[in-house]
């Protein structure tokens, strides 16, 4: 009789366990293992039922390395139990947001508003309308408007960090990451201004970068410690 079986290595949800085989090679299964007889069956990981011939797996091995696998996940629960919550008050934060992706799409926030064009009195040396994309969101602190201005020699980016902590923030700086159809990509950081923001205050970073080459995206992290240093 020739048996046929399959090792799918296919991450799931739920329990799993091991067979070591008298080779060494380790096979996770979902569940558990029944020996019968001549044959030991379980269940893949794809939720494939399965067999093979019991002579072929060290119980023994199977058994210790069970074991060892339980043990180790009990200590790591024990001391995840056992640590001491993390003091948040000047715990600094990173936020990023990516323009190529619907920013802060979760249900508590609200994206408002799609790359609206809108003039202002800064267009020397302006060769389109500023692009300006605004959202909302209820992040501590977030970016809440994207201006994008192309100039005949280069790009200019403002943006706008709101925060809604009732501690406020500070040391606040935002970094920048633009792509170009050139394939190159510049970065920088600037600090936000003011540096200190109260709750519902909205500060502001400007970039200015030249290139030529027509802009793909931009992403925007900021970092910033909760509370206020001089309240």
């Amino acid at each position: 009789m020739i048996i046929c079986f399959l090792f799918c290595l296919i991450p799931i949800s739920g329990d799993t366990s091991f067979l070591v085989l008298n080779g060494g090679k380790v096979l996770e299964i979902q569940g558990e293992a029944r020996f019968e007889g001549q044959f030991v069956y379980f269940t893949q990981l794809n939720g494939e039922k399965s067999m093979m011939p019991a002579k072929i797996v060290d119980r023994d091995q199977t058994k210790a390395y069970n074991d060892q696998i339980a043990m180790e996940a009990q200590a790591a629960m024990e001391a995840e139990t056992a640590a001491p919550a993390q003091e948040e008050k000047h715990k600094p934060i990173n936020i990023t947001i990516d323009d190529d992706i619907p920013a802060y799409s979760g249900s508590a926030n609200t994206s408002v508003g799609e790359l609206v064009v809108e003039t202002t009195d800064d267009s020397e040396g302006l060769i389109e309308s500023p692009r300006v994309q605004n959202w909302n969101s209820s992040d501590d602190i977030y970016v809440s408007q994207e201006e994008v201005r192309r100039y005949a020699d280069g790009w200019g980016f403002k943006v706008s960090v709101s925060v809604n902590d009732p501690r406020g923030f500070s040391g606040l700086k935002v970094s920048m990451k633009a792509w170009f159809e050139d394939g190159s990509v510049e970065v920088n950081e600037l600090p936000v201004t003011p540096e200190q923001l109260n709750r519902n205050q909205i500060g502001t970073a400007s970039f200015r970068v030249t290139k030529s080459s027509a802009l793909v995206r931009t992403e925007y992290s900021i970092t910033g410690t909760p509370g206020l240093e001089n309240p």
